[in-house]
């Protein structure tokens, strides 16, 4: 999951470089994949401190 993370970075980085090169920095908006892995590494990462605290979360 971090890895996908990771990758949607790298490709947000790309896509910026190349809108500051063609179009004076113009920020695009996050794309689904980008905001689909966020949200799932989030809640990768709040079930690990939950299980660890003992509590389920779902």
């Amino acid at each position: 999951m971090l890895e996908n993370l990771i990758d949607e970075i790298r490709h947000r980085q790309y896509l910026q470089r190349q809108a500051v090169r063609f179009n004076g920095g113009y920020i695009a908006e996050p794309t689904i994949d980008e905001v689909n892995t966020a949200q799932e590494l989030n809640a990768a990462i709040l079930e690990a401190y939950a299980h660890k605290s003992g509590v389920d979360y779902v």
